[in-house]
């Protein structure tokens, strides 16, 4: 929170924007969900970002915008300049899907149920002695798992994805040199293919890392 508010007093002193990419917030477990930064803004500097594409399909294809007052009307020009309007339907269809208690209900069962996975990946990684070190999270759809400092990632990610597992390498998301990791998704899988696939993909790392 401290952080938070630091950012929110450097934006107003600076008279900067910040600009709040929030698409996975609802997904916290065992915690209350962070305030956004745009909830705690009073000197209106934070343009909120978010979607709808984790929550529920990525092909609704609809995000959506919070803005200051003072931006409404530039960033409407703007948008009428790339195209006259979204797909009326679907967003009247997700303005009801909202006003009706509906979303907020879907959320709760998916947050029940990404937390469960997000349980069984941790203990199954654990049990199964998957060569990572973790990063302790209590929120979002992906656990990152650091590899050894002189691991390639980007190559170890290639290799396991001709063995069957996605895990991105960490590097591919970073413009500079990092710390080697890779990505691992769980929110996608129930648990029994949870349990089976961690167990695999920790014996295919095991012998990749002892190969290197």
């Amino acid at each position: 929170m401290a952080r938070r508010l630091a950012w929110l007093e450097f934006a107003r002193a600076a008279n900067a924007w910040v600009v709040e990419d929030d698409y996975d917030s609802e997904f916290r477990y065992g915690r209350p969900t962070v305030p956004s930064l745009h909830s705690l803004d009073t000197a209106r500097r934070v343009i909120y970002v978010g979607s709808m594409s984790k929550v529920l399909v990525p092909s609704l294809r609809i995000g959506y915008v919070v803005l200051p007052p003072a931006l409404v009307d530039r960033f409407a020009a703007l948008r009428s300049i790339v195209d006259d309007h979204g797909p009326l339907i679907d967003q009247a269809v997700m303005a009801e899907f909202i006003d009706g208690g509906m979303f907020y209900s879907h959320i709760r069962r998916c947050r029940r149920a990404y937390g469960e996975r997000r349980q069984v990946f941790l203990d199954t990684a654990a049990r199964a002695g998957l060569p990572l070190t973790l990063a302790q999270s209590d929120g979002g759809m992906n656990v990152l798992g650091w590899l050894p400092r002189r691991s390639r990632d980007e190559r170890l990610s290639q290799v396991l994805h001709a063995a069957g597992f996605d895990v991105p390498s960490l590097s591919s998301y970073s413009l500079s040199r990092c710390p080697p990791g890779l990505v691992l998704g769980y929110a996608a899988f129930d648990t029994k293919a949870l349990r089976t696939h961690v167990v695999s993909l920790a014996r295919a790392l095991d012998r990749e890392l002892a190969a290197c």
